[in-house]
């Protein structure tokens, strides 16, 4: 496979690891605002604590997959696949960190 190719792909991978944990933070942000209109600080809390390591293991699990897809099968420098993982994931973690706030009013955080 040619490095253009193994660009291409990485590219293509990394946008969809992008994309994913966007929508899982704003899925996970909008069970949370949900939990809180419908249910008191501690059932709120119990439930939240019984979901997170399923949202915990929806980040890891793919991210895992696709950087030792990368480095595995291509020959791309550590540097590239670095910023590039770097680069796909800011915008979920921004939006996500523009959220704390608003979470923090709701009882959620410490």
């Amino acid at each position: 496979m040619t490095t253009d190719v193994q660009y291409m792909i990485s590219i293509f991978a990394l946008l969809l690891l992008g994309a994913w944990v966007a929508l899982l933070f704003r899925w996970w942000f909008r069970y949370l605002t949900t939990l809180a209109a419908n249910f008191g600080l501690e059932e709120r809390r119990r439930r939240a604590t019984a979901r997170y390591p399923l949202v915990l293991l929806g980040v890891v699990i793919p991210m895992g997959t696709i950087l030792l897809g990368i480095m595995g099968g291509t020959s791309l420098s550590s540097v590239s696949i670095a910023i590039g993982l770097f680069v796909s994931v800011a915008p979920g973690l921004i939006w996500w960190v523009s959220r704390m706030a608003a979470l923090k009013k709701l009882g959620y955080g410490r």
